[in-house]
């Protein structure tokens, strides 16, 4: 017997003992459905003569040891007697678990190798316990869930799952118990309004669930983090013997190892741009520090098509960076070649050889979205 993947089967016995599906020396694959559900009122779903192979593969296999609840079958506070699925999920896609042994009445002895359960995903229930003669209820299947970063502000919770399926979540924090419980639209997304800023390291737990299939997320809130120009010169230098382009003249900075950081802790990151402006014209400057000289629009930016750009009071952007990914460790560092970036062209008044060049400048990193 095969169940092919992404196939929908649902089998219900209200009445009578026999049970829904009878195995005898079968070889049986079920292979990532997304639902396969044996639901039986009345004794188990399934018998068995003799022992018969199973080679289960899905998102997670569910299976409850008596008659569910009438009153939520199969819903958030109908928890399954026994669940198996994958937690380590660290790209957040659909958890894939696998199992295949051979099953009888009384047991399940795995194949060798044949699951993919860390030990972590079997305490407190182990394979052995997956006694399908047992079972009034068995469901193989996929419920993916993606909670967005919760972070210590007023955000709505927000995520997304399959449509049209419930999604609840509960914390505890100094108020008390929160719990609320929400659908997801017809695109899978869902967005929980907190009762106010979650505290920071506060546990949250999001469930999603459909008719007897349930995957939790467990969250905890962290900082909600910030963008960070970190090291930035405050002064950049030129000097006329560094002439890096002919035409029109423009003249390289002092420091050619001149790099620029930014960090990105955002717990929900979003593409960001790196801006910069000019607090004062380039100048020249005696022993005292008193202004020598002055080049009125020269300080300059080029671009990677080498278009040339004056660089005055109003913020001008330089670099456009991209999310941190859930790196909240993120570092991205900024450099150009010595005909890029910040330089200096020709002015209204000329430009002394020997003679160094300074402005002030002023940094900003902002989110674009």
């Amino acid at each position: 017997m095969t169940i092919g993947r992404d196939s929908e089967v649902y089998i219900q016995k209200t009445t009578g003992n026999v049970a829904i599906l009878s195995l005898n020396a079968s070889n049986v694959l079920i292979d990532n459905p997304r639902s396969f559900i044996l639901d039986s009122n009345t004794g188990n779903a399934v018998s068995f003569t003799g022992t018969s192979h199973l080679d289960v593969r899905g998102g997670q296999i569910n299976y409850w040891s008596a008659a569910p609840s009438t009153t939520d079958r199969g819903g958030l506070t109908d928890i399954p007697a026994f669940s198996w699925y994958k937690t380590s999920l660290k790209d957040q896609s659909i958890p894939i678990a696998n199992v295949s042994g051979d099953a009888t009445t009384s047991a399940f002895a795995l194949d060798a190798d044949a699951t993919n359960l860390t030990d972590d995903e079997l305490v407190g229930k182990p394979l052995s316990a997956m006694l399908l003669a047992r079972a009034y209820i068995y469901a193989v299947g996929a419920l993916p869930l993606w909670v967005n970063p919760i972070a210590d502000d007023n955000w709505p919770i927000f995520g997304h799952s399959e449509a049209e399926v419930k999604i609840n979540v509960a914390y505890t924090d100094a108020e008390g118990v929160y719990t609320r419980t929400e659908s997801t639209d017809t695109a899978g997304a869902f967005l929980i309004p907190s009762r106010s800023a979650v505290e920071l390291n506060t546990d949250v737990v999001v469930t999603a669930n459909k008719p007897f299939f349930r995957t939790v997320s467990k969250q905890v809130v962290v900082p909600v983090g910030e963008i960070t120009v970190l090291e930035t010169p405050d002064e950049i230098e030129f000097t006329y013997a560094k002439k890096v382009i002919d035409e029109p003249p423009v003249y390289g900075r002092q420091d050619d190892a001149w790099v620029l950081r930014v960090a990105d802790s955002r717990a929900r990151s979003t593409p960001w741009t790196l801006s910069v402006a000019a607090n004062r014209h380039l100048s020249s400057y005696d022993d005292e520090g008193q202004v020598k000289r002055t080049l009125p629009e020269a300080l300059v930016f080029v671009n990677e098509d080498g278009q040339v750009i004056n660089l005055g009071v109003a913020p001008l952007v330089i670099w456009n960076g991209i999310s941190n990914g859930g790196d909240v460790g993120s570092i991205t560092t900024i450099s150009w070649n010595a005909d890029r970036g910040l330089l200096m062209a020709r002015s209204v008044n000329p430009i002394f050889a020997g003679e160094v060049y300074s402005a002030g400048l002023v940094w900003s990193a902002e989110p674009t979205v």
